[in-house]
Parts: structure tokens; sequence; C-alpha cells
């Protein structure tokens, strides 16, 4: 059974786009049709992106915290969209992906932490815009310093806001603590769009 929103015509091109991968199909709200509106103008453009940036402990399991993520996606499933806009009908939807997994990334850097080298690894990551039909719309980016370890949180302001974010942040660190029997502490250096 797939909720879905869309006609025998728009499912058919859905299921062409996205084969054996629906879940759900829904039409977009007022302001995420304006965000889409912007992209489409300017599929370049970094507007609407919200990065989250937290140090976390060195002595965080990184394959756990990558399962983590993953859980959290299968109870947050708007982190699973993409957004199409429909060839038969001109209609804009948005798609939840059975199979969409948040990206998971480590940069390992083998020097100690600068303040100015962690910007630049975090600018080097988050240059390309997303591609709302393609790309994850939420990402995880581990820069892994030899003496500190910072974990980045990149998403798509059409999928959820700033407001989300600590949201996220306490599900992941639940999660976490279930698979690993312990938390992991975090401080949050940054929230910006």
């Amino acid at each position: 059974f797939i909720p879905l929103n869309a006609t025998e015509i728009e499912l058919n091109e859905l299921n062409e786009t996205y084969p054996n991968e629906i879940q759900y199909i829904s039409t977009l709200t007022p302001s995420q049709e304006g965000m889409y509106a912007q992209y489409f103008q300017n599929r370049d453009t970094k507007t609407y992106q919200l990065q989250n940036l937290s140090r976390i402990s060195k002595d965080v399991d990184l394959s756990l915290l990558e399962k983590s993520v993953e859980l959290l996606s299968l109870r947050h499933q708007v982190l699973k969209s993409a957004f199409t806009v429909l060839k038969s009908t001109g209609a804009i939807k948005q798609v939840i992906l059975e199979n969409r997994k948040p990206a998971f990334t480590v940069i390992s850097e083998n020097n100690n932490y600068t303040e100015e080298v962690l910007n630049k690894l975090i600018e080097e990551n988050t240059k390309s815009s997303l591609d709302l039909q393609k790309d994850s719309l939420f990402r995880v980016t581990i820069v892994d310093f030899s003496d500190a370890r910072f974990m980045l949180m990149h998403a798509h302001h059409i999928i959820l806001d700033g407001w989300c974010l600590p949201v996220l942040i306490n599900d992941l660190q639940k999660y976490y603590g279930k698979l690993s029997g312990r938390y992991f502490n975090s401080t949050l250096f940054f929230i910006r769009n």
C-alpha cells in the first residue's frame, strides 16, 4: 500500500523515475513550492541549505554512528525525500524513497584541529548545491582530526528547518545509545543557513 497524492499517469511516471522505491507521494506545501521555485530558477544555489556543526567525542564508534543515522531516517522518513517535476502534468511531487539513505562521510585529517582547517574542510564538503531529485537531502559528515572530532549535519530546508535539528540530534544520540550501550556528548558550535 502506497499512500499517495498522484493520478495513475503521475504514478506511472514516478515509478519509471524511482522503480520499486516509492513509499509515499505528496504534493508540496506552499513554503516548499516557494523553495522549489527558487531552486528550479538556479539549480546551483546553496540557498535554503542548513548546517549544524557539533563537536563529538573521539571515542564515538563511527560504524555505530552511521547505523544510528540510518535508523534516524527510518523514524523521520522525510529524510528520504526526493522532489521532481512530472513531465506528464507539470506537477511537483515529494516522494519518500524506500532505499534512500542519508549520506554519511568521514573525512580523516591527520593533523591537530584548527578552526581554519575545519572551516576549509566544511566549505569543500558543502560547496555544491543539492540536487532535489537525485541527492540525499540529509547528510552527515564526520571531520576526524588527530585530537578532535566534529559532526556536520547538512540538509535542505525543503525537508526540515532549524527547529528540527535539535530533535534529530537528540534522536541520533538515543539510537547510538541503544546500539552502543552509552550516549555520546556533543557540543553545538553553530547552525547556519
